[in-house]
């Protein structure tokens, strides 16, 4: 069992009814949940969950000027009665409206872009390595001949991607990266998309529509007849909510 983080959305709820309504909507997947008739299946999810949005720093930003809101949501403790102390400018949840979502974004956008920089600087001191995907092609099309592991071993043979990962310099710059070329794919833009698109959203996240959505598994988009990157998802979703809907986040234990 462990614990992680969950994003409820809520239509507009007043702040005096926020807990019921995270409370009914966490309903249907609570573990010693009972299916009843005509009802949703049994589908837990959870056995304990708060309201958290996280400590040091963690959690939406709000901007100043909207501090002082009543529908801006906080939870002044952990279950076990200990104080949380709320860091200014975050909070716990509310109304879509009062999240600056891009100021959380901005740092993170700021240093994908140093180190794609960095990669470049980097790169351009080998010849250009190939995508792992032209050796796997080659393996597909005489797996004898050609083995996965030939395929594998090739690609990490390239000068840039074994310097890649040997280079004390590139470790320096950022974290070892098995696959360089993967992980910096595609135009600046995207690069940097893909990176602030891990910042607002959890790796779970239930939908204005009652849906429970787990993006650690492959299938996360097979009920929503989706498919693609969970985060680009959920980011997509959370940022075009209508202002007056609630985001909160929750730890919850499963």
């Amino acid at each position: 069992m462990a614990r992680d983080l969950l994003t409820v959305c809520l239509p507009p709820t007043p702040p005096d009814e926020v807990t019921a309504a995270i409370g009914a909507a966490m309903a249907p997947y609570d573990y010693d949940y009972e299916a009843q008739p005509g009802g949703p299946a049994w589908q837990g999810k959870w056995d304990v969950w708060d309201i958290y949005g996280g400590h040091d720093g963690d959690g939406f930003p709000v901007s100043p000027a909207d501090e002082a809101d009543p529908r801006l949501i906080f939870n002044p403790t952990l279950p076990n009665g200990t104080p949380r102390q709320r860091t200014p400018s975050r909070w716990d949840g509310g109304p879509r409206a009062l999240l600056d979502f891009d100021a959380a974004r901005a740092p993170v956008a700021a240093r994908a872009a140093e180190r794609l920089r960095a990669w470049q600087t980097f790169a351009a001191g080998f010849p250009p390595a190939l995508p792992f995907d032209t050796f796997a092609e080659r393996a597909r099309r005489d797996l004898a001949a050609y083995p996965v592991a030939r395929a594998r071993a090739d690609y990490y043979e390239q000068p840039l991607i074994s310097a890649a990962n040997d280079s004390p310099e590139v470790c320096g710059l950022f974290p070892r990266l098995t696959d360089p070329l993967h992980h910096f794919r595609g135009d600046p833009a995207e690069f940097v998309r893909r990176e602030t698109a891990q910042v607002i959203p959890t790796n779970y996240l239930l939908l204005l529509n009652g849906q429970w959505i787990d993006g650690t598994v492959e299938d996360w988009g097979r009920e929503l007849g989706r498919s693609g990157d969970y985060h680009r998802f959920a980011d997509d979703y959370l940022e075009t909510l209508p202002g007056d809907c609630l985001v909160i986040r929750l730890r919850f234990h499963y």
